[in-house]
């Protein structure tokens, strides 16, 4: 059992300094006049390009990690590094925009009706549960022990 706390322990103090060095490479990579290559190697940090991805799919040397997808694409050239350091399964990143490719037209008309369907059932489902919801909140539920038996 004490085994066990002391490795919790030890791996809660390296997250929280993977945390802290994490963010003071982001404090230094937002100050104007340095990069994020320099910043790398002053601080002894590895710096690694993703490639290409697609929203929602696995991101290249990361993995699935959904908020750190979601920080990229809302990316831009006049914002092209996230605000925050963000914490994905091996520990935190510091990410920044490189480069945006548009997907092909030809792609999207292929799959067009699909994807309008998909959006479709997601509009449905969000407000059937914002409806339910409503319709919970101004319920008084009552519990007829007799009908339980």
């Amino acid at each position: 059992m004490a085994d066990e706390i002391r490795a919790d322990l030890i791996q809660e103090e390296r997250d929280q300094q993977a945390k802290k060095a994490a963010k003071v490479f982001l404090e230094s990579a937002q100050k104007a006049g340095t990069t994020m290559v320099e910043q790398s190697r002053s601080q002894g940090l590895p710096l690694k390009s993703t490639g290409f991805f697609k929203r929602g799919a696995q991101i290249p040397q990361i993995g699935y990690a959904q908020e750190i997808s979601q920080a990229a694409f809302l990316l831009t050239g006049r914002a092209p590094l996230a605000e925050n350091a963000l914490k994905g399964t091996d520990g935190y990143y510091v990410i920044r925009l490189k480069e945006r490719r548009e997907p092909p037209a030809a792609g999207f008309e292929a799959q067009r009706d699909g994807i309008l369907q998909s959006l479709q059932r997601q509009k449905e489902q969000r407000a059937f549960g914002d409806w339910l919801s409503r319709v919970k909140a101004e319920s008084q539920i009552e519990i007829e022990e007799e009908f339980l038996e």
